[in-house]
C-alpha cells in the first residue's frame, strides 16, 4: 500500500516531506501539487495529510495518515473552542485516519483509541544541528488572526494590531544597537501583513525556513514557530496582546509551557538593550522544550522515528 502526500496549504508540506523522505521506497507514492481545495490522491493508497481541511475532504475517499502541523497547542481553556475537531483533543476524530504522528506524547494520547507516535517535529530535523546564517538578527512572527470572530477564543488571534504601532521605533532602536530586523507572517495572512511590515523597516521574510536559516532571535506571539525556533536552543520572545486572557489557561502558550520571556507592551522591552534581554533570558528560559517535543528532535531524528512507526502501522494493516 502506498502512501500520496497532498495539502492546500503550503506549510503542511514542511512538516510531511521529512517522512515521506524517509520512508522505504515500496511505500512511497506521489507527493501531489499544491492546490486548494487538496488534490484526492489513487483511490486505493494511504493519503498523508496535515490539516484538518485537508483530512474533511479525504474523508470519504481514502484512508489517512494525519501528521500534526503544530506543537500541539489547542484551546481547551474556553467551552467556545475546546470541541473544535481541528485541533487535538477536540471531541471530534477524523473519519478514516489509521494513525497520527504527534510532537509529544501529551498530543498522542488526546487521539486515543486511535494509533499515534510522539515523534516530535520531522520538520525542524535539517536545522537542529545549525547555526543562523545572520546570527545578529532579531525577526518579528506573527500568528494568523484565527480568533478575531467571535465565536473563537481571543487567544487564537494574533497580537499584530497590539505591537505594530511602534514595531518600526522598535525596529529602529534594535537596528541602531546593531541588528538586522526581520518579520513574517503566517501563510494565512496571505501575504497582507508585507507591506505595513516593510513600512516599519522590516526585512521581510516569506518562509519558516528562511526564518530558521537567517535568525538568530525571535519574537513571535503566538505561533508554533516559536516552539520550533526554542527546539533549536535559539532565544525567543513572546509578544501578548490585552485581549489573551490571563485567567484562561489553554496549556503550552497560554500559560504553562511557554520557553522565553513574555512582554504585555512593546515599552516593557525600553529598559535594556536586546543584548541585555538575552543575557536575561538565558536565566529565566524554561526548560520546557522535552515536555513538546519527544526527544527525537532534539536529535534531530523525529522524521525517521515517524517513517519507521508509520511502515510497522501500514505493514501491520496492508500486509
Amino acid at each position: 500500500m502506498k502512501i500520496d502526500v497532498t495539502a492546500s496549504l503550503p506549510h503542511y508540506y514542511d512538516h510531511m516531506l521529512p517522512i515521506f523522505e524517509q520512508l522505504p521506497e515500496r511505500l512511497r507514492g506521489n507527493v501531489l501539487e499544491l492546490e486548494t481545495p487538496c488534490r484526492y490522491p489513487t483511490r486505493n493508497r494511504v493519503a498523508m495529510v496535515a490539516g484538518y481541511i485537508d483530512a474533511k475532504r479525504l474523508q470519504a475517499s481514502n484512508p489517512m495518515i494525519y501528521v500534526e502541523h503544530g506543537a500541539g497547542q489547542a484551546y481547551l481553556g474556553d467551552p467556545k473552542t475546546a470541541t473544535l475537531p481541528s485541533y487535538s483533543g477536540g471531541v471530534s476524530r477524523h473519519r478514516s485516519i489509521i494513525g497520527y504522528v504527534c510532537p509529544s506524547v501529551a498530543v498522542a494520547e488526546r487521539w486515543a483509541p486511535t494509533p499515534a507516535v510522539a515523534a516530535g517535529c520531522p520538520k525542524m530535523d535539517r536545522w537542529i544541528f545549525t547555526e543562523p546564517k545572520v546570527p545578529r538578527s532579531v525577526c518579528f512572527a506573527w500568528h494568523w488572526d484565527a480568533g478575531e470572530r467571535r465565536t473563537l477564543s481571543p487567544e487564537m488571534r494574533s497580537a499584530w494590531a497590539h505591537w505594530q504601532p511602534v514595531l518600526g521605533h522598535l525596529a529602529n532602536i534594535f537596528r541602531n544597537e546593531g541588528w538586522l530586523v526581520f518579520g513574517h507572517a503566517h501563510p494565512r495572512w496571505g501575504g497582507t501583513l508585507r507591506k505595513p511590515m516593510e513600512a516599519a523597516g522590516l526585512t521581510v521574510l516569506n518562509t519558516d525556513a528562511e526564518v530558521f536559516d537567517n535568525v538568530g532571535v525571535l519574537f513571535v506571539d503566538n505561533s508554533s514557530i516559536g516552539y520550533e525556533f526554542a527546539l533549536l536552543s535559539r532565544p525567543t520572545f513572546w509578544m501578548n496582546a490585552p485581549w489573551y486572557r490571563r485567567d484562561v489557561h489553554h496549556g503550552l502558550r497560554f500559560w504553562d509551557m511557554v520557553p522565553g520571556i513574555q512582554f504585555d507592551h512593546p515599552s516593557d522591552l525600553y529598559g535594556l538593550t536586546l543584548d541585555e534581554w538575552i543575557k536575561y533570558s538565558v536565566d529565566e528560559r524554561r526548560p520546557v522544550i522535552p515536555d513538546v517535543y519527544a526527544p527525537w528532535s532534539q536529535l534531530g531524528e523525529a522524521a525517521s522515528r515517524a517513517a519507521e512507526w508509520i511502515t510497522e502501522l501500514i505493514d501491520s494493516k496492508y500486509a
